[in-house]
This record gives structure tokens, C-alpha cells and sequence, in this order.
């Protein structure tokens, strides 16, 4: 069996497939396993209690980890240690999450490969490694264009009384959250950049409003102006994308990158099924 991951900062894909037949044969989602904001043992708690039991009856003999975060081999072995509470004896393969999102979109092509969920991230792509990979610096000095980049543009707005009356009392209604509460949340709890993301839903809900509008329309203006016109290949790749964000604002995505001139390409929400297509392809 081979066991493939794909793991953003929210949520960790698992997908089992069967070596002899290519088939997939188990499904399970974890809470995103980012070395840079859990512990090891916290890590390790998650794949004991949330991953091993649905999938303690099968032989596992390779694990293929790909994860935000895991761009480094000291936060690749923290994962690999973790890993080997799975099966002791696979072989452990842990990259980092934008390759999963090379191989998912763009297979054995070349083209610009883009993360847009809780964070962001973008590479160039040759067909077979990733040549180019721009810095996304995290959630407090990047990942424009992310949920947590249009998280914290909603909530400027909203801490500083500039939405518009209805959308004030639509989110007070939504969230009940106070602005003590929301800074708390921020500076004084773990996993900040994901509390920030959720926010990007109600943008979504009233996208037809004006200011939201303007919200993730600078905010893909931003994500392209700093993550993808820097590479020259943008000029003749297509750029493609995964992640929830790229996925709900998917017609806004096209729309600025029009503007821009570029050739946007695929949008994946779910890249860990089409990493499925591409292992099953190789094992025929």
C-alpha cells in the first residue's frame, strides 16, 4: 500500500492506494500537520489517535508526505519521525506541499504551480522538479492572496467600524466575536494564520458586495504582483492553482489574471486526488 499526504495548515488529505490494483481504499482527513506550528508530540498525537486507527489493518509500504511547512530537512525529519509511528519499516518520503501542488496540476508539464488556501505559495515547474520558488513569508509578511490575506483585510475593516453598517451586523451576528476577543485570538493563541483564513468564508458569502469585491480583488492583485509576474516564465507558462481559495473565488482568480495577461490553467481544490491519478499512473 502507499500511503500519500497532502497537508496544508488546516487540513491534512490522507489517501491510501492499493499498489497491485491502483485503487484507492481509504480516505481520511487530520487537522494540518504544520511542523512550524505544532510540536513534534503534538504531531504525533494526531497520526496515533486520528490517522493510525482507520487505517491500523493494512501493510503500508511507502509514505509519500507532502506539507506546509516541510520546505527545510530539519522540519522534514521532525515529520519523518512522526511517519515511522505509522509503519516502522515504509519508505518515508516528505517534501514540501507546493511540490504536491506541481505534481497534482501540472504532472509531467511545465508551468507555474500556485497554493491559494489558509496561505500561499507559488513555483515554477519543469516537468520533473521545481526550479523557482519565491519566499511566501507566512501570514504576518506574505501569503498574499490566501484566506488568511483576505482574513486580515476583512477584519481591518470591520476593528476599525469602516464595513458598511449591514456588513458590521452581519458578521456580528455570524461570529458574536468582539474586537478584545478577535486580538486575543491573534496574539495570544496558537495557530493565528487559520483563525484569520476562516474569515475569508464571509467574503465569499457577500462577494457581490463592493468592498468585499475590492478585498480579493487586491488581494490577487497582490498575490500576482509579488508571487508570480517576479518569475519571467509568467510571461509563457500557465499558472495553475489548488487550494480552497483559488477554488471559491475561481471566477475573480481568472478575472484578474486576465488583467495581468496571464494564462491561468487549472484550478484544483483537492489536490491529494489528482497526486492519486499521478502515483496510480506510475505504478502501471
Amino acid at each position: 500500500m502507499i500511503l500519500l499526504a497532502d497537508s496544508g495548515s488546516s487540513t491534512t488529505n490522507w489517501l491510501l492506494l492499493s499498489y497491485s490494483t491502483g485503487q484507492r481504499v481509504v480516505r481520511i482527513d487530520t487537522k494540518g500537520l504544520n511542523p512550524y506550528h505544532l510540536s513534534k508530540e503534538e504531531i504525533a498525537y494526531v497520526i496515533m489517535h486520528d490517522l493510525i486507527p482507520s487505517i491500523k489493518d493494512y501493510e503500508i509500504d511507502a509514505i509519500y508526505f507532502y506539507g506546509s511547512g516541510c520546505s527545510n530537512a530539519e522540519k522534514q525529519h521532525i515529520i519523518k519521525q512522526c511517519l515511522t509511528l505509522i509503519s516502522p519499516n515504509a519508505e518515508l518520503n516528505v517534501d514540501h506541499d507546493i511540490m504536491a501542488s506541481a505534481i497534482a496540476c501540472c504532472g509531467e508539464n511545465k508551468g507555474i504551480a500556485c497554493i491559494l488556501g489558509t496561505g500561499s505559495n507559488s513555483c515554477v515547474y519543469d516537468g520533473n522538479r521545481i526550479t523557482k520558488n519565491l519566499p511566501s513569508l507566512g501570514y504576518m509578511l506574505g501569503d498574499e492572496g490566501s484566506g488568511a490575506y483576505i482574513g486580515k483585510a476583512l477584519l481591518q475593516l470591520f476593528l476599525k467600524n469602516q464595513l458598511p453598517k449591514h456588513l458590521h451586523n452581519s458578521f456580528n451576528d455570524k461570529y458574536g466575536l468582539h474586537s478584545v476577543e478577535i486580538l486575543n485570538r491573534i496574539y495570544q493563541h496558537e495557530k493565528p494564520g487559520v483563525f484569520i483564513a476562516q474569515f475569508a468564508q464571509f467574503v465569499y458569502e457577500h462577494i457581490d458586495e463592493t468592498s468585499m469585491l475590492s478585498i480579493v480583488h487586491k488581494s490577487f492583485c497582490d498575490f500576482f504582483d509579488e508571487l508570480v509576474l517576479p518569475y519571467p516564465e509568467s510571461l509563457y507558462y500557465p499558472i495553475h492553482f489548488v487550494g480552497s481559495i483559488a477554488a471559491l473565488f475561481s471566477t475573480m482568480l481568472h478575472e484578474v489574471g486576465t488583467e495581468k495577461n496571464l494564462q491561468i490553467g487549472r484550478i484544483v481544490r483537492y489536490p491529494i486526488e489528482t497526486l492519486a491519478d499521478y502515483y496510480i499512473n506510475k505504478l502501471r
